[in-house]
C-alpha cells in the first residue's frame, strides 16, 4: 500500500523508536487527524528490524520501492550530524526528485549536502505540518 509521507528517521540508538512514535503522535494531533499514522512509511516500523525480523537485502529493497511511491519525504536531523541511513535516504529522495522536508529541533547546522537537498528545514512539529500540508498539495 502506498503511503504519502516517508518519514526517514534514524533506526537505531536508545530515543529512536520514541521519537518516532512521538512524532507520528504529533502529526495526527496537529492535523486534527488528517493525517494518521497509517499515511506514514517508517521503515523499521512497517518492514522490520534489519538483521532481526528481515534480511538486510529485504529491508533495503522495501524501503526503497515505498520511498519511490511517497510523495514527500520527511528527513529526522537531530543531532550533530545526520544519521547515515537517513542521509542516504535523503540524498536518494532528492536524487529522485522527491520534495524533502528537514525536521530538526536542535539549532545546530546539518551541514551544506544535508540542508541542501531538503526543500525546507523545520524546527517544530507545527512548521513540519505546514510543510507537509504545502508538498501534498
Amino acid at each position: 500500500m502506498a503511503r504519502p509521507v516517508f518519514l526517514a528517521a534514524p533506526e537505531r540508538g536508545a530515543g529512536a523508536l520514541a521519537l518516532v512514535e512521538a512524532l507520528l503522535r504529533e502529526i495526527q494531533v496537529a492535523t486534527g487527524g488528517a493525517l494518521k499514522g497509517s499515511d506514514v512509511f517508517v521503515p523499521h516500523l512497517q518492514v522490520g528490524d534489519p538483521g532481526v525480523d528481515v534480511e538486510a537485502s529485504a529491508y533495503f529493497q522495501r524501503s526503497l520501492e515505498a520511498l519511490q511511491e511517497a510523495r514527500v519525504v520527511v528527513a529526522v536531523l537531530d543531532g550533530p550530524q545526520a544519521d547515515e541511513g537517513v542521509a542516504f535516504l535523503l540524498g536518494y529522495a532528492f536524487a529522485a526528485g522527491k520534495p524533502v522536508i528537514g525536521y530538526a529541533t536542535d539549532g545546530r547546522a546539518k551541514g551544506p549536502f544535508s540542508e541542501g537537498a531538503c526543500a525546507e528545514v523545520v524546527h517544530d512539529v507545527r512548521g513540519l505540518v505546514a510543510a507537509l500540508g504545502r508538498a501534498l498539495l
